[in-house]
Order: structure tokens, then C-alpha cells, then sequence
């Protein structure tokens, strides 16, 4: 309804078992619903959750302090990292709990919204996820997000794009057998690097 939405490689999700990470690019507050609506309506394994920062990182946010984090967030399925504990376990507790239980989670690897569109570092919380659940890594490239305005959405003038990557399996992205803090990081940017190779070739497709 309020843009021109192409979505591409829902065939890489269609036979995964319950239990899945989504990893994408981060540009926009629409990037986790929009992952969502890019797959099948009665997708067996719904419902998603997302990752989001705890309700104090909002607090200089203006009005959005008033709806971000705490219950609101909960209710669409957002729940918090615990972000600066330098322990995964910690900070991932809610996912590794949502994951092993069989749910699907959408997490950023950069770990903060880019507002310019250019792609920062990847964080290892990716990559530790995969690694303690044995669950895979779906690669996820949104295009067209960025400075997305309210004029833009009633003219309906943006052209999105997502784009859903191969799966990547747990020892692919960590074949050590006792990874460390370094190899978790190498492994989240090996799944951002599939997300570029996304984006760029999706920038091709339109062009």
C-alpha cells in the first residue's frame, strides 16, 4: 500500500526447521516487521522476534521514549540485548531461549541503525547465537529505506527490496571447535559481507 515492495529469495527459507536467525542490514525502524512481511503469510515457522536495546537506551528520544522498549516493543515481539556486559550469554539470554525453543529471531549485526546506508562493523552476538543453538543464518539485504520519510510513504514513491540470502550453517560460519570473542566478530562479518554481496547485486537488478 505505501510503497513498491520486491521481494526475492524466499525460496532459500522455504524448507528450514523451526529455529532460525535472520540477519540483516539495519537502516531503518521498519527492517524487522518488513523481514516478516517479506515471507509467506501462513509461514509455519512465525511467530518472529526482534532484537531491540532496553527502554533506557530511549530516553533521549524524544517522543519515542514514550512508545520504544519496555511492554509496546514486547507485544510485537521485540525484546531486549543486554548490550556492554561483555558476555553473550548474558546479553543473548532472551534469544538463546526464544531460539532453543524452537522460535525465529531477527537480529543486526552492526548492532545500531546506520543512517546513511553504509554497512559498519559486525558485533560476534550473531555468531555466538548460531553457535550455541546450531541454529542457521539467514543473510537478509534491505534496499531502499534509507531517509525514508512521511511524504514518501503517502506519494508511495520508495521501491523496497528485500532480499532473502542462502542459508548459512553453524559450522560454516564458526569451524573452530572453541571459538573465541575474535572468531565470533569474524563470523558476524562474514554473514555482513553476504548481506553486501546482497545489497550490491540487488542495486544492479533495479539499475
Amino acid at each position: 500500500v505505501f510503497c513498491h515492495l520486491k521481494i526475492e529469495g524466499r525460496e532459500n527459507v522455504k524448507n528450514l526447521k523451526p529455529g532460525v536467525i535472520f540477519a540483516s542490514n539495519h537502516t531503518s525502524e521498519w527492517d524487522g516487521p518488513l523481514i516478516r512481511v517479506g515471507l509467506p503469510f501462513l509461514w509455519p515457522l512465525s511467530p518472529m522476534y526482534y532484537i531491540s536495546k532496553t527502554k533506557d537506551f530511549y530516553d533521549d528520544s524524544g517522543w519515542r521514549k514514550i512508545l520504544y522498549g519496555g511492554t509496546l516493543f514486547r507485544l510485537h515481539g521485540a525484546y531486549p540485548v543486554y548490550s556492554g556486559k561483555h558476555d553473550y550469554n548474558y546479553s543473548l539470554q532472551n534469544y538463546l531461549a526464544i531460539v532453543r525453543g524452537g522460535g525465529s529471531v531477527c537480529i543486526f549485526p552492526e548492532g545500531i541503525r546506520s543512517k546513511t546506508g553504509v554497512m559498519g562493523e559486525a558485533h560476534g552476538g550473531v555468531a555466538f547465537l548460531s553457535k550455541a543453538t546450531g541454529a542457521p543464518v539467514v543473510p537478509v539485504a534491505i534496499s531502499g529505506l534509507v531517509g525514508l520519510n512521511f511524504t514518501d510513504v503517502i506519494l508511495r514513491r520508495r521501491r523496497l527490496t528485500i532480499r532473502f540470502g542462502a542459508p548459512i550453517d553453524t559450522h560454516t560460519l564458526l569451524p573452530q571447535p572453541n571459538p573465541t570473542v575474535a572468531d565470533y566478530k569474524s563470523g558476524g562479518a562474514y554473514v555482513l559481507q553476504k548481506v553486501r554481496s546482497m545489497l550490491t547485486n540487488s542495486r544492479m537488478s533495479i539499475e
